[in-house]
């Protein structure tokens, strides 16, 4: 199964629309309270090739993956932190959450092909 989450919720009913801030800054969801995660893979040699893991306590097996690829519009100032502390609200609620990095625009290597490539792999 494919579930795919964008940043802006989408509602059913505008009662519920109305009482979801909408606009939240970068630094506001950054500030949000998260654990690290439990295990981290590179994919690759760079600093922004690889793949941080939370997995849920107590990890029964097996449990459903969530593979998370952070948005920030491809750009090297918004990288993984902004999804953490939803990493870690999934794994508190019993999926393991396998979240992405990667080079974006600004850094070595990131853009075309770079981003893309590092997404694939």
């Amino acid at each position: 199964m494919l579930i795919c989450l964008w940043s802006t919720p989408l509602l059913a009913d505008t009662a519920s629309r109305d009482t979801v801030p909408w606009q939240q800054s970068y630094a506001s969801i950054v500030a949000l309270e998260y654990r690290d995660a439990d295990e981290r893979f590179p994919y690759g040699d760079g600093p922004h090739q690889f793949a941080d893991l939370w997995l849920p306590a107590p990890a029964e097996s097996p449990v459903p993956v969530v593979v998370l690829i952070h948005g920030g519009c491809w750009l090297s100032d918004y990288d993984i932190a902004h999804v953490r502390p939803l990493a870690t609200a999934l794994a508190d609620s019993g999926f393991a959450v396998c979240a992405v990095e990667y080079r974006r625009v600004g850094n070595v290597g990131g853009g075309w092909p770079g981003t893309f490539a590092d997404v694939a792999n």
